[in-house]
Protein backbone atom coordinates (compact mmCIF):
# COMPACT_ATOMS: atom_id res chain seq x y z
CA UNK A 1 0.00 0.00 0.00
CA UNK A 2 2.89 2.69 0.57
CA UNK A 3 4.33 1.57 -2.73
CA UNK A 4 0.86 1.97 -4.32
CA UNK A 5 0.18 5.84 -2.60
CA UNK A 6 4.12 6.66 -3.45
CA UNK A 7 3.23 5.96 -7.11
CA UNK A 8 -0.07 7.83 -7.17
CA UNK A 9 1.22 10.77 -5.26
CA UNK A 10 4.56 10.80 -7.39
CA UNK A 11 2.29 12.67 -10.19
CA UNK A 12 3.32 10.04 -12.64
CA UNK A 13 0.07 7.95 -12.57
CA UNK A 14 -3.51 8.85 -13.11
CA UNK A 15 -4.53 6.08 -10.98
CA UNK A 16 -3.64 3.00 -9.43
CA UNK A 17 -5.15 -0.02 -9.67
CA UNK A 18 -4.26 -3.37 -7.22
CA UNK A 19 -5.55 -7.00 -8.31
CA UNK A 20 -5.14 -9.64 -5.53
CA UNK A 21 -6.75 -12.88 -5.37
CA UNK A 22 -9.25 -13.22 -3.11
CA UNK A 23 -8.58 -16.07 -0.57
CA UNK A 24 -8.55 -17.48 2.92
CA UNK A 25 -9.57 -15.23 5.89
CA UNK A 26 -10.83 -12.47 3.91
CA UNK A 27 -14.90 -13.22 3.33
CA UNK A 28 -15.67 -9.80 4.98
CA UNK A 29 -13.95 -8.19 2.81
CA UNK A 30 -15.36 -6.48 -0.13
CA UNK A 31 -14.34 -7.77 -3.67
CA UNK A 32 -13.75 -3.76 -4.75
CA UNK A 33 -13.02 -0.77 -2.71
CA UNK A 34 -11.92 2.11 -3.27
CA UNK A 35 -8.71 3.24 -0.86
CA UNK A 36 -8.68 6.90 -1.96
CA UNK A 37 -8.86 8.51 -4.63
CA UNK A 38 -7.00 7.40 -7.85
CA UNK A 39 -6.35 4.29 -5.64
CA UNK A 40 -8.46 0.96 -6.33
CA UNK A 41 -8.29 -2.41 -5.03
CA UNK A 42 -9.78 -5.43 -6.64
CA UNK A 43 -10.26 -8.94 -5.10
CA UNK A 44 -10.79 -11.40 -8.01
CA UNK A 45 -12.63 -14.46 -6.53
CA UNK A 46 -11.72 -17.66 -8.66
CA UNK A 47 -13.63 -21.30 -7.58
CA UNK A 48 -11.70 -23.51 -4.77
CA UNK A 49 -10.53 -26.02 -6.53
CA UNK A 50 -7.49 -27.69 -7.32
CA UNK A 51 -4.78 -24.88 -6.30
CA UNK A 52 -2.89 -25.27 -9.56
CA UNK A 53 -6.18 -24.63 -11.61
CA UNK A 54 -7.10 -21.96 -8.97
CA UNK A 55 -4.04 -20.05 -10.36
CA UNK A 56 -4.43 -20.53 -13.63
CA UNK A 57 -8.17 -19.05 -13.70
CA UNK A 58 -6.72 -16.62 -11.42
CA UNK A 59 -4.10 -15.38 -13.90
CA UNK A 60 -6.67 -15.34 -16.96
CA UNK A 61 -8.77 -12.87 -15.61
CA UNK A 62 -5.99 -11.10 -13.97
CA UNK A 63 -5.03 -10.70 -17.33
CA UNK A 64 -8.20 -9.56 -18.99
CA UNK A 65 -8.83 -7.10 -15.87
CA UNK A 66 -4.72 -5.81 -17.02
CA UNK A 67 -5.63 -5.55 -20.62
CA UNK A 68 -8.65 -3.96 -20.33
CA UNK A 69 -7.10 -1.06 -18.21
CA UNK A 70 -4.22 -0.64 -20.78
CA UNK A 71 -1.83 0.27 -17.96
CA UNK A 72 1.40 2.55 -18.90
CA UNK A 73 3.32 0.04 -15.87
CA UNK A 74 3.05 -3.48 -14.98
CA UNK A 75 4.30 -4.04 -11.26
CA UNK A 76 4.59 -7.76 -10.70
CA UNK A 77 4.80 -9.22 -7.16
CA UNK A 78 5.61 -12.85 -7.17
CA UNK A 79 7.55 -15.19 -9.39
CA UNK A 80 4.94 -17.02 -10.43
CA UNK A 81 3.39 -14.10 -11.54
CA UNK A 82 5.92 -13.35 -14.25
CA UNK A 83 4.55 -15.02 -17.30
CA UNK A 84 1.35 -12.87 -16.65
CA UNK A 85 3.43 -9.66 -16.74
CA UNK A 86 4.70 -10.68 -19.98
CA UNK A 87 1.82 -11.35 -21.45
CA UNK A 88 0.20 -7.86 -20.39
CA UNK A 89 3.48 -5.99 -22.21
CA UNK A 90 2.84 -8.35 -25.28
CA UNK A 91 -0.60 -7.19 -25.49
CA UNK A 92 -0.78 -3.37 -24.28
CA UNK A 93 3.14 -2.40 -24.58
CA UNK A 94 3.02 -2.08 -20.89
CA UNK A 95 6.56 -1.28 -18.92
CA UNK A 96 7.01 -4.03 -16.31
CA UNK A 97 8.21 -4.09 -12.81
CA UNK A 98 9.33 -6.76 -10.99
CA UNK A 99 9.17 -6.77 -7.49
CA UNK A 100 10.80 -8.77 -5.23
CA UNK A 101 8.86 -9.40 -1.84
CA UNK A 102 12.30 -11.34 -0.69
CA UNK A 103 14.74 -13.37 -2.60
CA UNK A 104 12.22 -15.28 -3.98
CA UNK A 105 13.44 -18.77 -5.62
CA UNK A 106 15.37 -18.73 -2.04
CA UNK A 107 12.31 -18.82 0.01
CA UNK A 108 11.81 -20.69 3.26
CA UNK A 109 8.46 -21.73 1.20
CA UNK A 110 10.50 -23.22 -1.39
CA UNK A 111 12.90 -25.60 0.99
CA UNK A 112 10.71 -28.41 1.04
CA UNK A 113 9.58 -28.39 -2.74
CA UNK A 114 12.53 -28.78 -4.95
CA UNK A 115 9.83 -28.95 -7.70
CA UNK A 116 8.70 -25.94 -7.48
CA UNK A 117 11.71 -24.52 -6.56
CA UNK A 118 13.00 -26.05 -10.40
CA UNK A 119 9.96 -24.38 -11.77
CA UNK A 120 10.68 -21.14 -10.21
CA UNK A 121 13.81 -20.56 -11.47
CA UNK A 122 13.00 -21.17 -15.19
CA UNK A 123 10.20 -18.88 -14.59
CA UNK A 124 12.70 -15.86 -13.31
CA UNK A 125 15.34 -16.83 -16.07
CA UNK A 126 13.24 -17.01 -19.16
CA UNK A 127 10.51 -14.78 -18.15
CA UNK A 128 12.84 -11.52 -16.39
CA UNK A 129 14.25 -11.03 -20.10
CA UNK A 130 10.77 -8.72 -20.70
CA UNK A 131 10.98 -7.03 -17.73
CA UNK A 132 12.43 -3.25 -17.41
CA UNK A 133 12.67 -2.81 -13.93
CA UNK A 134 13.24 -5.02 -10.97
CA UNK A 135 13.09 -3.82 -7.19
CA UNK A 136 13.79 -5.91 -4.28
CA UNK A 137 14.40 -5.28 -0.55
CA UNK A 138 17.69 -4.55 -0.01
CA UNK A 139 21.54 -4.24 -1.20
CA UNK A 140 22.79 -7.71 -0.41
CA UNK A 141 19.59 -9.26 -2.06
CA UNK A 142 20.24 -7.01 -5.77
CA UNK A 143 23.83 -7.72 -5.40
CA UNK A 144 22.53 -11.59 -5.77
CA UNK A 145 19.94 -10.59 -8.95
CA UNK A 146 22.95 -8.71 -10.68
CA UNK A 147 25.18 -11.18 -10.83
CA UNK A 148 22.57 -13.40 -12.71
CA UNK A 149 21.01 -10.89 -14.49
CA UNK A 150 23.43 -8.27 -15.95
CA UNK A 151 21.06 -6.53 -18.33
CA UNK A 152 18.08 -6.04 -15.91
CA UNK A 153 18.49 -2.49 -13.37
CA UNK A 154 17.86 -3.71 -10.54
CA UNK A 155 16.73 -1.64 -7.19
CA UNK A 156 16.68 -2.27 -3.63
CA UNK A 157 13.82 -0.05 -1.75
CA UNK A 158 13.69 -1.01 1.63
CA UNK A 159 10.28 -1.64 3.29
CA UNK A 160 10.97 0.48 6.44
CA UNK A 161 7.63 1.89 7.96
CA UNK A 162 6.37 5.52 7.81
CA UNK A 163 7.77 8.26 10.88
CA UNK A 164 5.95 9.04 13.32
CA UNK A 165 3.58 5.30 13.37
CA UNK A 166 3.34 5.67 17.30
CA UNK A 167 -0.01 7.82 18.43
CA UNK A 168 -0.81 8.72 21.76
CA UNK A 169 -2.96 6.47 24.00
CA UNK A 170 -1.08 2.97 23.12
CA UNK A 171 1.40 3.68 25.25
CA UNK A 172 0.39 0.75 27.70
CA UNK A 173 -2.11 -0.99 25.29
CA UNK A 174 -0.26 -4.60 25.51
CA UNK A 175 -0.04 -4.66 29.46
CA UNK A 176 -3.74 -3.15 29.93
CA UNK A 177 -5.13 -5.91 27.11
CA UNK A 178 -3.21 -8.77 28.85
CA UNK A 179 -3.16 -7.75 32.37
CA UNK A 180 0.40 -7.38 32.53
CA UNK A 181 2.11 -6.57 35.88
CA UNK A 182 4.28 -3.03 35.42
CA UNK A 183 7.36 -4.99 37.23
CA UNK A 184 7.13 -7.75 33.94
CA UNK A 185 9.55 -7.11 30.60
CA UNK A 186 6.91 -7.50 27.62
CA UNK A 187 8.89 -9.35 24.85
CA UNK A 188 7.02 -8.68 21.68
CA UNK A 189 7.43 -11.18 18.44
CA UNK A 190 4.92 -9.75 15.72
CA UNK A 191 4.61 -11.26 12.07
CA UNK A 192 3.63 -15.05 10.53
CA UNK A 193 3.53 -17.04 13.49
CA UNK A 194 5.52 -20.11 12.60
CA UNK A 195 7.72 -21.88 13.15
CA UNK A 196 10.61 -21.23 11.14
CA UNK A 197 10.05 -17.59 13.29
CA UNK A 198 11.61 -19.54 16.38
CA UNK A 199 7.96 -19.55 17.87
CA UNK A 200 8.91 -23.11 19.50
CA UNK A 201 11.93 -22.51 21.32
CA UNK A 202 10.33 -18.88 22.32
CA UNK A 203 6.95 -21.45 23.63
CA UNK A 204 8.96 -23.76 25.25
CA UNK A 205 11.36 -21.00 27.24
CA UNK A 206 8.62 -18.78 28.43
CA UNK A 207 5.73 -21.31 29.23
CA UNK A 208 8.51 -23.33 31.26
CA UNK A 209 9.40 -20.02 33.40
CA UNK A 210 12.88 -20.00 31.80
CA UNK A 211 12.55 -16.00 31.93
CA UNK A 212 11.26 -15.08 35.14
CA UNK A 213 10.79 -11.48 34.66
CA UNK A 214 9.47 -11.74 31.22
CA UNK A 215 6.01 -12.36 29.19
CA UNK A 216 5.89 -12.99 26.14
CA UNK A 217 3.66 -11.44 23.25
CA UNK A 218 3.16 -13.21 19.86
CA UNK A 219 1.34 -10.68 17.80
CA UNK A 220 0.08 -11.95 14.19
CA UNK A 221 -1.34 -14.65 12.40
CA UNK A 222 -0.43 -17.78 11.25
CA UNK A 223 -0.29 -21.82 11.35
CA UNK A 224 1.07 -21.51 14.73
CA UNK A 225 -2.07 -19.59 16.14
CA UNK A 226 -3.37 -22.24 18.54
CA UNK A 227 -0.42 -23.59 19.96
CA UNK A 228 0.49 -19.64 21.22
CA UNK A 229 -3.34 -19.75 22.51
CA UNK A 230 -2.59 -24.01 23.96
CA UNK A 231 0.85 -22.17 25.42
CA UNK A 232 -1.07 -18.68 26.67
CA UNK A 233 -3.83 -20.98 28.58
CA UNK A 234 -1.03 -23.13 30.81
CA UNK A 235 1.32 -19.97 31.59
CA UNK A 236 1.06 -16.51 32.63
CA UNK A 237 4.63 -15.57 30.34
CA UNK A 238 2.44 -16.26 27.27
CA UNK A 239 0.03 -14.02 25.84
CA UNK A 240 -1.23 -13.94 22.40
CA UNK A 241 -2.12 -10.90 20.34
CA UNK A 242 -4.41 -10.99 17.55
CA UNK A 243 -3.29 -8.75 14.13
CA UNK A 244 -4.20 -5.51 14.41
CA UNK A 245 -3.81 -2.73 11.20
CA UNK A 246 -1.07 -2.09 9.02
CA UNK A 247 -1.23 1.65 10.46
CA UNK A 248 -1.26 0.60 14.37
CA UNK A 249 1.64 -2.05 14.32
CA UNK A 250 4.21 0.40 15.26
CA UNK A 251 2.06 1.79 18.44
CA UNK A 252 1.27 -1.49 19.73
CA UNK A 253 4.53 -2.74 19.51
CA UNK A 254 5.90 0.60 21.14
CA UNK A 255 4.07 -0.71 24.64
CA UNK A 256 6.26 -3.79 24.54
CA UNK A 257 10.02 -3.55 26.08
CA UNK A 258 12.17 -6.07 24.33
CA UNK A 259 11.51 -7.36 19.92
CA UNK A 260 12.17 -10.37 18.96
CA UNK A 261 13.56 -11.03 15.19
CA UNK A 262 14.45 -14.74 15.48
CA UNK A 263 14.27 -16.70 12.25
CA UNK A 264 15.80 -19.37 11.25
CA UNK A 265 18.52 -19.73 8.86
CA UNK A 266 17.15 -22.21 6.08
CA UNK A 267 17.33 -20.43 3.51
CA UNK A 268 19.45 -18.18 1.75
CA UNK A 269 16.66 -15.49 1.43
CA UNK A 270 16.18 -15.48 5.05
CA UNK A 271 20.22 -15.14 5.82
CA UNK A 272 20.52 -12.45 3.62
CA UNK A 273 16.78 -10.63 4.71
CA UNK A 274 15.97 -7.75 6.83
CA UNK A 275 12.48 -7.93 7.39
CA UNK A 276 9.88 -5.33 8.13
CA UNK A 277 9.50 -6.68 11.39
CA UNK A 278 12.99 -5.34 12.79
CA UNK A 279 12.71 -1.54 11.26
CA UNK A 280 8.82 -1.55 13.37
CA UNK A 281 10.80 -2.66 16.30
CA UNK A 282 13.36 0.34 15.84
CA UNK A 283 10.38 2.66 14.92
CA UNK A 284 8.78 1.80 18.11
CA UNK A 285 12.06 2.32 20.21
CA UNK A 286 12.79 -1.10 21.28
CA UNK A 287 15.71 -2.75 21.92
CA UNK A 288 15.84 -5.66 19.84
CA UNK A 289 17.36 -9.53 20.26
CA UNK A 290 17.77 -11.34 16.50
CA UNK A 291 19.05 -14.50 15.83
CA UNK A 292 22.76 -15.93 14.52
CA UNK A 293 23.56 -16.77 12.01
CA UNK A 294 21.61 -13.75 10.10
CA UNK A 295 24.89 -11.90 8.83
CA UNK A 296 22.62 -8.65 7.57
CA UNK A 297 20.48 -8.55 10.47
CA UNK A 298 23.23 -9.43 12.95
CA UNK A 299 25.19 -7.55 11.71
CA UNK A 300 23.36 -4.16 11.52
CA UNK A 301 22.06 -4.90 15.11
CA UNK A 302 25.68 -5.22 16.06
CA UNK A 303 26.88 -2.13 14.19
CA UNK A 304 24.47 0.12 15.52
CA UNK A 305 24.24 -1.06 19.25
CA UNK A 306 19.93 -1.85 18.75
CA UNK A 307 20.72 -4.95 20.96
CA UNK A 308 22.09 -8.33 21.15
CA UNK A 309 22.21 -11.63 19.43
CA UNK A 310 21.94 -15.15 20.16
CA UNK A 311 22.58 -18.83 18.94
CA UNK A 312 19.29 -20.55 18.03
CA UNK A 313 19.40 -23.51 20.81
CA UNK A 314 17.50 -23.03 23.99
CA UNK A 315 20.10 -22.70 26.33
CA UNK A 316 21.65 -19.85 24.22
CA UNK A 317 18.30 -18.31 23.63
CA UNK A 318 17.14 -18.06 27.63
CA UNK A 319 20.03 -17.04 28.36
CA UNK A 320 20.17 -13.91 25.95
CA UNK A 321 16.48 -13.07 26.91
CA UNK A 322 17.10 -12.93 30.88
CA UNK A 323 20.31 -10.73 29.37
CA UNK A 324 17.66 -8.60 27.70
CA UNK A 325 15.30 -8.68 30.73
CA UNK A 326 18.63 -7.95 32.88
CA UNK A 327 19.96 -5.51 31.03
CA UNK A 328 20.35 -1.28 31.31
CA UNK A 329 17.92 -0.84 27.55
CA UNK A 330 18.78 2.94 27.93
CA UNK A 331 21.57 2.84 25.57
CA UNK A 332 19.89 0.30 23.01
CA UNK A 333 16.99 2.88 23.12
CA UNK A 334 19.00 5.52 22.28
CA UNK A 335 20.59 3.69 19.55
CA UNK A 336 16.86 2.77 17.86
CA UNK A 337 16.05 5.98 18.29
CA UNK A 338 18.65 7.99 16.22
CA UNK A 339 17.68 5.10 13.70
CA UNK A 340 14.25 5.67 13.43
CA UNK A 341 15.15 8.89 11.91
CA UNK A 342 17.07 7.02 8.93
CA UNK A 343 14.83 4.00 8.26
CA UNK A 344 11.59 5.37 7.37
CA UNK A 345 9.73 5.13 4.41
CA UNK A 346 10.22 8.99 3.77
CA UNK A 347 13.54 8.49 2.71
CA UNK A 348 12.82 5.86 0.19
CA UNK A 349 9.51 6.79 -1.07
CA UNK A 350 11.55 9.32 -3.56
CA UNK A 351 13.55 6.70 -4.83
CA UNK A 352 11.10 4.78 -5.90
CA UNK A 353 8.79 8.01 -7.33
CA UNK A 354 12.12 8.29 -9.40
CA UNK A 355 12.05 4.88 -10.94
CA UNK A 356 8.60 5.12 -11.85
CA UNK A 357 9.41 8.16 -13.56
CA UNK A 358 11.97 6.75 -15.67
CA UNK A 359 9.76 3.92 -16.88
CA UNK A 360 6.62 6.39 -17.43
CA UNK A 361 9.62 8.58 -19.40
CA UNK A 362 10.82 5.86 -21.81
CA UNK A 363 6.82 4.79 -21.91
CA UNK A 364 6.04 7.89 -23.93
CA UNK A 365 9.17 7.97 -25.74
CA UNK A 366 8.02 4.97 -27.27
CA UNK A 367 4.51 5.91 -28.03
CA UNK A 368 3.06 4.85 -24.99
CA UNK A 369 -1.02 5.66 -23.61
CA UNK A 370 -1.03 8.58 -21.31
CA UNK A 371 -0.37 8.23 -17.96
Amino acid sequence: MKQARTALSSGNFDAVHILAKKGRGDDGLALQETIEPGLTLERIAVPRVVPGLNLLLWLGRAAGRSVTARPDVVSVHHVTLLPLGALVKALTGARLVYDAHELETESASLVHRPLLKAVCKVLEAVFLRFYDQAIVVNEPIADWYRARYRRLPITAIHNYPRAGGRPAGHENCLRLLHDIPDDKVVFIYQGVISADRGLPLLLDVFTRGMVPNGVFVAMGYGDMVDDVREAASRSPHVKYQPAVPQDEIVAYTASADVGLCLVEAICLSYELSLPNKLFEYVQAGLPVLVGNPLPEMAGLVTRLGLGMTTDLDIASMTAALNRMAEADSSPMKAAAAEAATQFIWENEEPRLAQVYAGLVQGHDAKGGNAP
